[in-house]
């Protein structure tokens, strides 16, 4: 491997050498709808390796495979890329397809796509100087089928990788800036769907029929208090409910009502308890007024854990990279989650959140139109995890 500093300076150059070409690769996609859906975007990711002179394969469903291999296999990374679309109104101003000077409106996986494709094609310079194996996996990662995730994992595409990194927009640090955060960043997230129904079928004639309405207004104040009266306040827990749903009536009671809702925590002994809390409280409240229910919980994604040897390299790839001042230190976690959770379950690995924050007065939304990407953003990103990726096979060879 060339010395470090050489290797670094490298990096940057190609990083910024390229930079302009990757945002139009992104404005491509954010203005070609009919590649926006996983199968066709895959297939255009394919093309572009190939203008490169490289050659990949396609893994799960709609997903695609790409490695650099250097002067031995091993050991080996990966890098994972989200290509699913997250459709986002545009602003009337970018409907015309121009842009503000340095910047695109949002598009997340867009972003992705590119700063994958940038570290590639900055990679690929090194060629048989990569100490290992750098494994690209643009995947799809649809909320909450998890399939491709499940497929990657059991099939052996990440088994023998080392570590595994993946990328996060994140609005809240400056753009040209990242950040990092040691353990706990993602709480996991479980769903839940909660019928309530009525034990007589003929609320009409019947003379004890039960007002659902009511029943499901008891059961979401008793769910909203499980967090703060069952749950250890130091073990932070949160269940909200999204959505309610019954029939259309006017004169007669419902017969039904649906609830839907999730339980996010930072605590696997919490997330464990979750399902039995919910059904006991349901089971309290429908038994009291003399009603049925069903209930179905889905666990949607693990609490995400950044490994700390992982996260460390991260850290100090990015300040030999970027410099000590545009590294943030992350002291608390996000309340979203992220599928990148799946695969850390299996190799140790890092998420990277990339800076987006052109105004320091404002903190536009992380799905808004109002979100512009600069070139620096972009450019951080490529730089990072390429040498994060080389700094890691270099120390682990």
């Amino acid at each position: 491997m060339p010395i470090r500093s050489t290797a670094i300076n490298r990096i940057s150059l190609l990083a910024r050498q390229i930079g302009s070409q990757f945002i139009e690769i992104r404005r491509h996609l954010y203005q070609n709808t009919e590649i926006r859906n996983k199968e066709q975007k895959a297939d255009f990711i394919k093309q572009l390796h190939n203008s490169f002179g490289l050659e990949g394969k396609q893994i799960a469903k709609n997903g695609y495979l790409l490695e650099l291999q250097g002067f031995s296999t091993s050991p080996v990374v990966a890098l994972l890329i989200n290509i699913d679309s997250l459709p986002i109104a545009r602003g009337l101003e970018n409907l015309d397809g121009s842009d503000k000077i340095g910047t695109l409106p949002t598009f997340l996986p867009d972003i992705y796509v590119a700063i994958g494709l940038g570290v590639i094609w900055v990679l690929k310079h090194f060629n048989k100087d990569i100490p290992g194996t750098i494994r690209v996996l643009f995947l799809s990662a649809l909320r909450p089928n998890m399939e491709d995730a499940s497929e990657i994992i059991h099939k052996g595409s990440i088994e023998n990788a080392k570590a595994i990194f993946g990328q996060y927009v994140d609005p809240s640090i400056p753009v040209g800036s990242v950040g990092v955060k040691f353990g706990p960043i993602f709480p996991s997230r479980d769903t839940f769907s909660l019928r309530i129904t009525d034990k007589i079928s003929d609320t009409v004639n019947s003379k004890s029929t039960v007002d659902q309405i009511q029943v499901s207004a008891n059961i979401i104040i008793a769910l909203n208090q499980l967090s703060t009266r069952k749950i250890d306040p130091l073990r932070p827990a949160d269940i909200s409910i999204y959505s309610i749903h019954s029939r259309e009536s006017n004169d007669v009671l419902v017969d039904s009502v649906l609830l839907e809702g999730m339980l996010r925590t930072l605590d696997t002994e919490v997330q464990k308890k979750f399902p039995s809390l919910i059904e006991s409280t349901v089971q309290g409240i429908t038994r009291a007024y003399g009603a049925e229910y069903q209930i179905e919980i889905t666990n949607v994604s693990p609490i995400l854990v950044n490994d700390q040897a992982t996260t460390m390299n991260l850290k100090m790839a990015a300040e030999e990279v970027l410099g000590k001042n545009q590294v943030n230190i992350l002291k608390y976690p996000r309340l979203g989650f992220e599928e990148f959770a799946h695969y850390l379950k299996h190799v140790p690995g890092s998420l990277l959140h990339i800076g987006t924050r052109s105004n320091p007065t404002t903190l536009d939304r992380l799905q808004s139109n109002n979100l512009n990407i600069a070139k620096l953003c972009i450019e951080a990103g490529v730089k990072t995890l390429s040498w994060a990726m080389m700094r890691f096979l270099n120390k682990n060879q």
